[in-house]
């Protein structure tokens, strides 16, 4: 694969030759279908157990330490997290998720 040159794996939109071997098998309209996004239910509804993991992350000391979010926009977000939804779901959960993923990895 690392041999291929690179205008055939980019042409047409991007995976281009994964395409062209798949319509063999799969109908066009699945494959030249728009993109979408696989949402979990933290991206829509920010309540529940999913509000109360994302409190718990970001009250860990590591996270208010880490200078990496601005404190009074998590807790905005923390206080009421349905005023901050964007098109593909929650800033909270995206804030939430990065911040999970830095401390299981000891950053």
């Amino acid at each position: 694969a690392a041999r291929i040159p690179p205008h055939l794996k980019i042409a047409q939109g991007g995976k281009h030759i994964l395409k062209e071997m798949a319509r063999r098998i799969i109908p066009h309209e699945v494959i030249d279908r728009p993109k979408g996004y696989f949402p979990v239910p933290g991206l829509r509804v920010m309540e529940g157990e999913y509000l109360d993991m994302a409190k718990e992350i970001f009250s860990q000391k590591v996270a208010k330490e880490r200078g990496l979010f601005n404190p009074d926009y998590i807790k905005s977000m923390l206080d009421s997290p349905q005023d901050h939804m964007i098109k593909f779901g929650s800033k909270l959960w995206h804030a939430t998720v990065l911040e999970y993923w830095l401390q299981e990895q000891g950053l």
